[in-house]
């Protein structure tokens, strides 16, 4: 079950994201999803490590920070119908991956250990 602190948090990144797609203040070409969000910066940088949007560095002001989304952040509304869908089905399938991978160059060598055990026990039978 999630914490209430991941939960908040997740609920304010679906608030950012909702605000970029729903109601951006388009300046310049019509394709582009910008706007000025009043939040934390820990929210920020979570979405920029997972390519979802783009941080204006010259539009920094106190917690309000220029945002733009990428094509992976319009695809949240477009593909996935909204964020927990989209980290449900991206994000947490990505963390796995990168979890399990961890677990294989961890125990790389289970899988000899077991061969050698294997073979071992073959030839024993064998030999009586």
């Amino acid at each position: 079950m999630k914490s209430l602190t991941q939960q908040k948090f997740f609920d304010e990144i679906e608030r950012i994201v909702s605000e970029l797609y729903y109601n951006p203040q388009i300046k310049g070409s019509g394709d582009r999803k910008c706007s000025m969000i009043n939040t934390q910066i820990k929210h920020v940088d979570y979405l920029v490590e997972n390519n979802l949007i783009v941080k204006h560095k010259n539009t920094i002001t106190g917690n309000c920070f220029g945002l733009e989304l990428t094509v992976l952040g319009r695809e949240i509304f477009e593909m996935y119908g909204g964020w927990y869908n989209f980290k449900k089905k991206v994000l947490d399938k990505e963390a796995k991956l990168v979890k399990a991978n961890e677990l294989r160059t961890k125990y790389w060598w289970l899988t000899p250990a077991i061969y050698i055990s294997v073979l071992l026990v073959s030839i024993l039978a064998l030999l009586k």
